[in-house]
């Protein structure tokens, strides 16, 4: 069973580095992820290794406040150009999208003031390695 936390994002755009400077930011809607892919490379970053849970087994879902957003999102945009990598670091669309709506909810205000680019992966996960739990 997956244990879902709602939390309070400090703030909901990251300077993207490493091996993703070809984006100016990264955006999760999310922390953790409920299918536990056998292969995803987020398991073995700082936020899947010391959580006490397995990866797979738990969801930090970011509490969506639209006009904390508008303002971070308005200061990247006049800052420059802004492109975005969503979901870097989980998946933007597992099971507790459905409930909570916050990738649906970020989409909707950016859509308002599009970035110059934006990667959205695909849901798309092969079944023996990835499954919800």
């Amino acid at each position: 069973m997956t244990v879902t936390r709602l939390t309070k994002p400090a703030k909901w755009l990251n300077q993207a580095g490493g091996y993703l400077t070809v984006y100016s930011h990264t955006l999760n809607p999310y922390s953790g992820c409920s299918f536990g892919c056998t292969y995803c490379y987020v398991r073995r970053l700082p936020v899947g290794l010391f959580r006490r849970a397995e990866w797979g087994d738990w969801v930090d879902v970011k509490s969506f406040d639209p006009g904390a957003f508008d303002r971070e999102w308005s200061r990247a945009l006049n800052a420059g150009e802004v492109t975005v990598f969503m979901a870097s670091a989980t998946d933007p669309y597992q099971p507790a999208e459905y409930r909570h709506g916050i990738t649906r909810g970020l989409l909707e205000r950016m859509a308002e003031r599009p970035p110059a680019f934006l990667l959205l992966p695909a849901a798309i996960r092969p079944a023996p390695v990835c499954r919800p739990r």
